[in-house]
């Protein structure tokens, strides 16, 4: 059975504390946590951090972000996983070790064995609890690598309705971490995100309401080459008349 754990920054998926020799954090008990966007560029650049919570390739960053993990989590918070095995030494137990191949199996068997049609059905139910576990597995398969669950996600996202509320904003912006941080596997991925999120600010008007998501996205932007977004950039610029402090945020992205 799962083990129950308190409602704390330590015990969060998200959190994780550095595993260098450059910290004592593991031990300590601080740790950042990777919500956070300012680590999504050195996440997409080194697989150390999330493979072995090595932060040593930003460690500035990290100990300007570090935190004792032991307060109260947020509202993001989801919980590890722990399995409590309450009679190992029993005759029934038994221990099954796959190899890398064996796992590659069964995650594909996972990931094709979902039906995204009616995933993609689910996302338009007026059920907002149906349309949440619809989402919580598309989130799922997407971290797991699956791209018929990313092209879901962004078909989805390219088919919402115009921003009216900050509850749309957020909204978007929940999906789009997803996107965000999934698109540096695929070379495709980042090409269609790019094309869809121009399109997302040509759509969306600036204001107080959408402050949130134009950060976000320009944000991403900033981190693309600049030899692909430049040119979509400045064609949005002519389309669509911004107020000069918007305007000059992107052309900031523009000429970096």
């Amino acid at each position: 059975m799962f083990i129950e754990l308190d409602s704390i920054c330590q015990n969060c998926c998200y959190y994780f504390s550095d595993c260098s020799n450059l910290t004592d954090d593991f031990r300590n008990g601080f740790g950042v946590c990777l919500r956070n966007d300012d680590f999504n560029s050195y996440i997409e650049e080194n697989e150390e951090i999330l493979e072995n919570s090595d932060f040593s390739y930003c460690i500035e960053l990290y100990q300007e972000k570090r935190f004792d993990g032991n307060r109260e989590a947020c509202p993001y918070f989801e919980p590890l996983e722990i399995i409590d095995i309450e009679d190992a030494d029993n005759e029934d137990y038994e221990t099954i070790q796959l190899d890398d191949a064996q796992l590659d199996r069964m995650l594909e068997e996972y990931l094709q064995s979902q039906d995204y049609e009616k995933l993609l059905e689910m996302l338009y139910s007026s059920d907002e609890e149906e349309k949440t576990d619809a989402l919580a597995v598309l989130f799922k398969c997407t971290y797991l690598g699956g791209k018929e669950a990313y092209s879901s996600l962004l078909k989805y996202y390219k088919a919402l309705p115009p921003v009216i509320s900050i509850n749309d904003t957020h909204f978007r912006m929940k999906i789009l971490e997803v996107l965000i941080t999934m698109q540096h596997s695929n070379e495709e991925y980042r090409i269609d995100l790019i094309d869809m999120l121009i399109n997302e600010l040509y759509k969306t008007p600036s204001n107080n309401t959408t402050r949130q998501l134009y950060t976000q996205i320009l944000k991403f932007l900033d981190r693309c080459p600049e030899d692909i977004v430049a040119d979509k950039l400045l064609w949005l610029l002519e389309k669509k008349k911004y107020s000069s402090k918007m305007k000059q945020n992107i052309l900031s992205v523009i000429y970096k």
